[in-house]
């Protein structure tokens, strides 16, 4: 029987390490790591002739950009996995091999034990590149490649060089993996997914057609011309009150992406300043893993001050600048299609002119033609006999209000 191609890869990684000693002097690296090298050398030829199917098929695949229907199909599910993996890190040797030390280290912590002794450091960047026995790349490629690695690593732009930052991915990652999509536990508690389909709950619009088909068409249309204008992520905000996610999850599913729906106000309450950059992170990879945009909601308890004046406009603005720069930007500057459900009409992102960016606004007052339509549409939806020509005359209410009432 053969193991899996994911601990192929961990054994091979595991004795390229060993050959490098090897060539620099170190003949038995292995000496006090016995469990180590049974594991490493456990392999059987058709381990081998599997590892490498496997491979030629993934390394075609990124070199061609083949449809990933067709790749999909072709290998199994932690095969394919390990394909998107490699993707999300942007290909190349280098970075696959960053990915074997980053999934060896984390299944063996032996592992990372034997690197410190022999390498003097855990898996970074420039271990990486001596296992492909490639001179390091100019900086700016090391800035490239250790974005990359952001988008499955936590990483720390304040340590430097960052070749020899260590990398590590956490059990969320080795979940996908293996198959499992359950949320990172570091956001679950603030994070919902929606994933466009059968079983979402999601009932028909009963009003606001006009700004779902006019979102739709925005992220559609943003999403043919990606690599034409600057390359950033289109943003939607949704302003007013009334219905903004379930604006967001229709225009989610008429473009068919998944979105992660952000408690703003419980994230930053759970983050503080301690933890921000860590959860972020784990926000930004969940989105990555995905393929998914995100959509941040209740804003406004978070940005806006309960009474009006100069100080409180200051505040308001302070507040609206870091939110912008540390949470909104990061993910606009990755190209993750963003959604921002906000009360306030006034922009939350001061973008570039060229870039691609939308302000729907929710109407103030709603009508009673379209109340009506509201409290005729939940009633039907949920099978209840209401006078809804009554309720439309006497309760001024939005849509969120109604559904509520419902």
């Amino acid at each position: 029987m053969t193991t899996s191609f994911i601990e192929t890869c961990i054994r091979l990684i595991v004795l390229r390490c060993d050959s490098y000693l090897k060539e620099n002097g170190i003949e038995d690296s292995f000496q006090d790591f016995p469990g180590l090298s049974q594991m490493a050398y456990g392999a059987s030829d058709e381990d081998l002739r599997h590892w490498s199917r496997v491979l030629k098929t993934i390394d075609e695949s990124l070199s061609s950009e083949r449809d990933g229907k067709r790749i999909q199909d072709e290998l199994n599910i932690s095969e394919y996995r390990y394909f998107s993996l490699a993707s999300l890190l942007g290909g190349g040797e280098i970075m696959q091999s960053l990915l074997d030390l980053l999934i060896a280290n984390h299944s063996y912590p032996e592992f990372g034990a034997y690197l410190t002794r022999h390498f003097g450091y855990s898996v970074n960047l420039h271990l990486a590149c001596l296992m492909e026995g490639k001179s390091f790349p100019r900086e700016e490629e090391i800035l490239e490649k250790y974005k990359a690695a952001g988008r499955i690593c936590q990483i720390d732009f304040g340590h430097s060089p960052y070749q020899y930052d260590e990398l590590i991915i956490d059990d969320r990652i080795m979940g996908y993996l293996m198959g499992n999509d359950d949320l990172n536990p570091l956001i679950a508690d603030f994070v919902d997914i929606f994933r466009p389909g059968e079983g979402t709950g999601l009932h028909a619009p009963f009003l606001y057609e006009n700004l779902i088909e006019e979102g739709s068409l925005f992220f559609g249309n943003a999403f043919k011309s990606k690599g034409t204008d600057d390359g950033k992520g289109p943003v939607i905000q949704i302003s007013g009150h009334g219905g903004r996610r379930f604006l967001a999850k229709h225009m989610a599913t008429r473009v068919g992406m998944p979105f992660l729906f952000v408690h703003l106000t419980s994230f930053l309450q759970e983050a503080g300043q301690e933890h921000f950059n860590e959860l972020k992170g784990a926000i930004l990879r969940e989105a990555w893993l995905s393929r998914a945009g995100i959509c941040f909601y209740e804003i406004a308890d978070s940005i806006s001050a309960k009474t009006e004046g100069p100080e409180n406009r200051s505040l308001r603005l302070r507040e609206r600048s870091i939110l912008e720069r540390r949470l909104f930007l990061p993910i606009w500057k990755e190209g993750i299609p963003l959604i921002l459900c906000a009360d306030s009409s006034a922009p939350l992102m001061n973008l570039p002119a060229f870039s691609s960016f939308l302000r729907l606004e929710l109407p103030e007052k709603i009508e009673y033609e379209d109340r009506l339509k509201l409290w005729q549409g939940f009633s039907e939806c949920y099978g209840l006999e209401l006078d809804a020509e009554s309720y439309a005359l006497r309760y001024h209410m939005n849509a969120s209000e109604i559904s509520e009432v419902i």
